[in-house]
């Protein structure tokens, strides 16, 4: 029984800068059963489990972005997306395709996404906060939908959007005022 896992790995680029790439682990639970030492002792920390390895699946001049931010798969696994840097520093929408390791940017948005981001259950679009707005933006059209109707005023958003498991709402933070302080609700808004 395996399961493929992915993450955010630091490397050197071939100017010798840090960047950051997409890797990739199989973790094989016979493997991990038959290796007893993996799980360490007090005071030491537990180890890869012998014969797991992680493998590097992007290779890119630029690599992710450095805000933080975690990666998101398509539900059939297809697909990787993450934030990366353009030419002008904003973060955009990037997609790494696993079969190959080929990463695209996917948007060319003139603002910078300010939030992680997450994809619905159903794969077909990404949502995210930018510019104190909560967007979605579909993979199929590359159409993106202003949800808020925020000013840069307005009470900041916090925190990434996330979708309802039916796709029909997404949740997100953000501050209201009230007897003279700034508290964080929960909010809801129909897509």
């Amino acid at each position: 029984d395996k399961s493929v896992i992915a993450f955010q790995g630091n490397t050197l680029n071939t100017a010798g800068e840090s960047i950051t790439e997409i890797y990739t682990v199989a973790i094989d639970q016979q493997l991990i059963k038959e290796d007893l030492g993996a799980i360490g002792t007090v005071g030491q920390r537990p180890q890869p489990p012998k014969g797991i390895k992680q493998s590097r699946l992007s290779y890119s001049e630029k690599g992710l972005s450095s805000q933080r931010h975690w990666l998101r798969a398509s539900p059939d696994g297809a697909f990787i997306y993450a934030l990366g840097r353009d030419a002008q520093q904003r973060n955009q929408l990037v997609r790494c395709e696993v079969a190959t390791g080929d990463l695209h940017y996917i948007s060319d948005f003139p603002f910078s996404i300010s939030s992680a981001i997450n994809i619905n259950y159903q794969g077909t679009a990404l949502t995210f906060v930018a510019e104190n707005q909560v967007f979605i933006f579909c993979l199929a059209t590359s159409r993106l939908q202003q949800l808020t109707d925020n000013s840069m005023e307005s009470l900041a958003l916090s925190g990434a959007p996330v979708f309802s498991p039916n796709g029909k709402y997404i949740a997100f933070n953000q501050y209201v005022a009230a007897q003279g302080a700034a508290y964080l609700q929960v909010m809801l808004i129909h897509v």
